[in-house]
C-alpha cells in the first residue's frame, strides 16, 4: 500500500513539474502613447483673433480603462491585458489637441479647460 502511494505521488509531482513548465512565463507589458500630427508653424494663412478653451476629453464604461481595446466582431469589444496606455488615452487626446492648435497658429491664444 505504501509503495502505490509513493509510485502515485511520484507519478503527480512529475506531471505538476511537466505542466508549471509547459505554461511558460507570463507575457511582458507593453506601454503605448499616440502619435502627434503636428502642423508647421502659422500654416494657415490668416490668424483669428479667438481664444479657444480645450476641455479635458473624457471616456466612460470599458472605454475609460486603461488597457488597449480591439473589437473581435460587429458586437464585441475585448481588452488587451498586456498591452496599455502610458497615460489615460482621453488626456492624450487633450493634450495632442491644445499641441496641434498652438503649432497651428491659426487662433490667438489656446487654453486647456478649466483655467
Amino acid at each position: 500500500m505504501r509503495k502505490n502511494f509513493c509510485s502515485a505521488a511520484l507519478v503527480f509531482s512529475s506531471l505538476a513539474l511537466i505542466l508549471t513548465l509547459a505554461c511558460g512565463s507570463v507575457p511582458e507589458t507593453h506601454y503605448y502613447t499616440i502619435g502627434r500630427i503636428v502642423p508647421q508653424q502659422a500654416s494657415y494663412g490668416q490668424r483669428l483673433d479667438y481664444s479657444v478653451g480645450v476641455p479635458q476629453f473624457e471616456a466612460e464604461g470599458i472605454y475609460a480603462r486603461d488597457n488597449l481595446l480591439y473589437r473581435r466582431g460587429d458586437y464585441e469589444i475585448a481588452a488587451d491585458y498586456y498591452r496599455r496606455w502610458g497615460v489615460p488615452p482621453q488626456k492624450m487626446l487633450s493634450e495632442a489637441t491644445v499641441t496641434y492648435l498652438r503649432k497651428s497658429g491659426l487662433f490667438t491664444e489656446v487654453h486647456r479647460m478649466p483655467t
